[in-house]
């Protein structure tokens, strides 16, 4: 099975050669153009899921080309790396960056560290044509041990509208990681505890963060150290000194690289489907729980949209908080849909884990409604012609399907049985004999 599909279009034929035969000896398909053009008609026609695109080809201007593709549909999440001349000048990385590439690469380059940045691009699943942007911002966790430079940054990215937690070691990164969802990671290599590598190797190996961009931002700037960084899963590696916009260019990119909920920063879209499609490769243990909030419509007629979003982070954050205290750094957590989210778990984990997240939801949801409506237990919903209905405080439904539900013969079906358990009994699942489950909306 092929790594992935490239197109190079670069415009001397010795360079594109090389890097193709580099490219297919590693498994990939590879198609070479030195023509803006042809180029453009490729990538409509076979929607690589990489380009390598020269700053100059011989009919168009390869910043012409980039604006081409980030306007259509149909290329606009396909991967760019642009490749810059030993001449470019900062203005033309900077203006790459702004126009959508992922990396901007400066000639001579080192072959070794750009087939890394390749595999590590093309290795992660890309937001869907149909996905809209990422709102800008979202939760940021800044790991530097310099107070100074961790200070400015922190700062800095607050003024982009991110929420920003800094970690000066690294088991507190991890911890932080641990406990609520992050959409990106800039992380130094060297700090007091123990180094980046590893901490960034931990980060990759939890499923909860395993997909979340993380971006190196270090001193170390020898080829082996760039090299190691992109091994252990980096999405970027930067070295200080660094030119803060471009730093800043290359987390929006990286972020919306990544498939992401804009919202609670948990994996969504195609990295649900391929954790449900994994299910048919594990041995026969595995449970899946799938969690929807009841009342959430309700609370939101009353309280408005800003106050649903804080209520969906708020359970995100639960989720990942239980399945830290209760089930394994290997099991997946996601958003399905506008109110569900999913976790993939070990089967004889998966009461306990249920269990506890109900627990600390029901504790803790109160804190989105005024007093009155907590001291009274039920929310008071009003119609158009003023009639006021009792509506019970959020809780979570929360469903069990398990290998033993099956045979499934596709991920429709699991889904499918989730919602069927939610249709018969609020209780009646198998792992739940004392009828404290609860299932997800069909």
């Amino acid at each position: 099975m092929a790594m992935g599909r490239m197109l190079i279009a670069l415009d001397d034929f010795n360079i594109s050669n090389m890097l193709r035969i580099y490219f297919q000896s590693n498994g990939y398909e590879v198609t070479v153009t030195n023509n803006g053009e042809d180029a453009l008609e490729m990538c409509r026609q076979q929607l690589p899921n990489l380009i390598l695109l020269d700053v100059n080809l011989p009919d168009m201007d390869g910043f012409d080309v980039l604006l081409n593709l980030k306007a259509l549909s149909d290329t606009r999440r396909i991967p760019v790396i642009f490749f810059l001349t030993e001449k470019s000048s900062r203005r033309d990385k900077i203006h790459a960056l702004e126009l959508g590439a992922v990396e901007c690469i400066r000639r001579p380059f080192d072959v070794q560290e750009l087939g890394l940045r390749v595999k590590n691009k093309i290795g992660h699943a890309f937001l869907s044509s149909a996905r809209q942007p990422h709102a800008p911002g979202g939760e940021m966790m800044i790991v530097e041990d310099d107070p100074d430079i961790s200070n400015m940054l922190r700062v800095y990215f607050k003024s982009q509208g991110y929420k920003v937690a800094v970690a000066q070691r690294g088991e507190d990164a991890l911890y932080i990681s641990r406990q609520q969802p992050l959409h990106m990671i800039v992380l130094d290599i060297m700090l007091t505890d123990m180094n980046g590598y590893d901490v960034c190797r931990e980060l990759r190996g939890n499923l909860l963060t395993a997909h979340v961009p993380i971006v190196f931002l270090t001193q170390k700037d020898e080829r082996n150290d760039k090299i190691h960084g992109l091994e252990v899963g980096a999405d970027d590696y930067i070295t200080k000194p660094f030119d803060l916009e471009e730093l800043k260019l290359r987390v929006q990119n990286a972020r919306r690289r990544a498939d992401l909920d804009p919202l609670t920063g948990l994996p969504c879209s195609q990295l649900v489907e391929d954790q449900l499609a994994y299910l048919f490769f594990r041995p026969r243990d595995w449970a899946l729980l799938y969690i929807s909030i009841d009342d959430l419509e309700s609370f939101s007629a009353v309280h408005g949209p800003g106050a649903r979003e804080e209520v969906l982070c708020f359970t995100a954050v639960k989720l990942v908080q239980a399945v830290s205290r209760n089930a394994k750094t290997t099991d997946f957590v996601g958003r399905v849909c506008d109110d569900d989210f999913i976790v993939i778990t070990d089967k004889g984990l998966a009461a306990t884990l249920a269990e506890d997240l109900s627990r600390h939801f029901d504790a803790e949801v109160g804190s989105h409604y005024d007093w009155q409506t907590r001291q009274r237990g039920h929310l008071l919903v009003r119609d158009d012609e003023g009639n006021e209905t009792k509506v019970d405080l959020m809780s979570l439904s929360i469903s069990v399907v398990t290998a033993d539900d099956g045979p499934f013969a596709d991920i429709r079906e699991i889904i499918q049985a989730a919602a069927e358990a939610r249709r018969t009994s609020r209780f009646s699942h198998p792992l739940h004999p004392s009828g404290e489950a609860s299932s997800p909306c069909a």
